[in-house]
């Protein structure tokens, strides 16, 4: 049976007077309420980042669904990905050029990795997306750890969003000693790539000291998902284990580039388009690949987290990964990137955390930052309808218009359901993705 389903009926959650929400769309109408603040003396010929259009997605469960990955397609229509802890689901969705929810993809579970769900507390969910100039899609995910089995799984779906082909990954380095994990794959070489990560500790006595370990693995598959190739790659020393959610892959005119982050300290990768490494350097400080351009030069996004009076900086690099140029500025303030944006004016679209906003924990926030660095925006779309989000770990840039989106949780705040009145079977819950201009 295939879990691909339509977009559920319209269902009503009337969150307070005058703001409604409808199936799977709120209408641009019902966002007077998202507003730009906390202007810093912007000045310059940059137009302003203002939010467009929410959509919501929703599923039968009417569960909370988490986007962890976002892509845009050929034809500029959006691809979004995640988990659902709730449901045990790993799910996609696909919207249109216009904004309208296409179709949604619900992955259930094998029995045997169902088990292994009840046994531990984490769930299957898709790490990414890649779209294909096809129309198709694959999906790279994990799966709970199970001993002797793989915990990497890839997903095909075709165009109207029906399943091709699911399987777990088996190849020699995912069948040896260490667990990898998935954590991005993209459109590569007329096929798709996966890159995922492991870290370990040496055994006791082993030489070469006692740091964590690490090491990447790109695998390689054709246009159908056929395993063509693997690679390993060590990190740089001991003492480095990149976090799976500062883990960034682009596709620069043919070469593959890696930026990986543990937050401290960053690596970079270049592979050639047969995949063979090219460069491999260590930076300090936390830097994310700057998305923009799919060619040009490359560059990173990053500061030092240890001093946060150190300055901000675009580091551009050359084919070796040498340092050929460097912006320095202040700004972001307080502000912790996960998605990094060059616009075509050379401003800095941000997407992240907001790290000390009126004392409170951390919660999503988008800036617009001049291309020196030194002046900057706040996006900040009024939550008081719905919980805030700690974060914006999925979002994307479409080619044709401009334009920009990201995605969240969505759940409506507790204040918001008391005034419409609404029963908790009533609440409609589960991602929804913001669009900008």
């Amino acid at each position: 049976m295939n879990p691909r389903q339509p977009s559920p009926p319209p269902r009503r959650l009337r969150l307070s007077p005058g703001r409604v929400v409808v199936g799977a769309v709120v209408l641009a109408a019902a966002l007077a309420s998202l507003t730009m603040a906390g202007c810093r003396g912007w000045a310059g010929g940059v137009r302003p980042t203002e939010v467009r259009q929410e959509v919501l997605l929703n599923s039968a469960a009417n569960a909370v669904m988490e986007p962890l990955a976002m892509a845009v397609g050929a034809d500029d229509g959006l691809l979004v990905a995640g988990g659902a802890t709730a449901t045990r689901q790993a799910w996609a969705a696909r919207l249109s050029a216009a904004n309208k929810v296409e179709w949604m993809y619900f992955r259930e579970s094998p029995p045997a990795e169902r088990l292994a769900q009840e046994a531990s507390a984490t769930t299957p969910e898709f790490r990414a997306v890649a779209s294909m100039a096809d129309g198709s899609v694959f999906l790279c995910g994990n799966t709970p750890y199970r001993s002797g089995a793989s915990n990497i799984f890839l997903t095909q779906l075709d165009r109207q969003g029906q399943l091709l082909s699911e399987r777990p990954l088996e190849t020699p380095a995912l069948r040896g000693a260490m667990v990898y994990r998935a954590d991005q794959c993209i459109a590569w070489g007329g096929g798709v790539v996966l890159l995922a990560h492991e870290q370990h500790y040496p055994l006791p006595g082993a030489d070469g000291g006692h740091g964590v370990r690490a090491s990447y693995l790109l695998l390689a598959f054709d246009r159908l998902g056929n395993f063509k190739w693997e690679q390993v790659v060590p990190t740089l020393g001991e003492g480095f284990a990149p976090d799976g959610q500062g883990v960034v892959v682009r596709d620069v005119g043919g070469a593959l580039l890696v930026s990986a982050t543990d937050n401290v300290d960053t690596e970079v990768l270049r592979f050639d388009a047969d995949g063979r490494l090219r460069a491999h350097r260590r930076f300090d400080g936390r830097y994310l690949l700057l998305h923009g351009q799919s060619s040009g030069p490359v560059k990173l996004f990053g500061s030092v987290p240890a001093n946060d009076a150190l300055p901000r900086s675009v580091v551009t690099l050359d084919e070796t990964l040498a340092v050929v140029a460097r912006t320095q500025g202040d700004k972001p303030f307080d502000f912790a990137v996960r998605h990094a944006f060059e616009k075509r004016d050379g401003s800095l679209l941000l997407f992240g955390s907001e790290l000390h906003a009126q004392g409170e924990r951390l919660r999503a926030g988008v800036r617009v930052v001049d291309a020196a660095l030194k002046q900057e925006r706040h996006v900040t779309l009024d939550h008081r309808q719905r919980l805030e989000p700690s974060a914006i770990l999925a979002a994307g840039a479409r080619r044709r218009d401009g334009g920009y989106a990201y995605a969240t949780i969505a759940v409506p705040a507790r204040a918001a359901v008391r005034t419409s009145g609404a029963e908790p079977a009533d609440v409609v819950v589960g991602a929804v993705v913001t669009f900008l201009e």
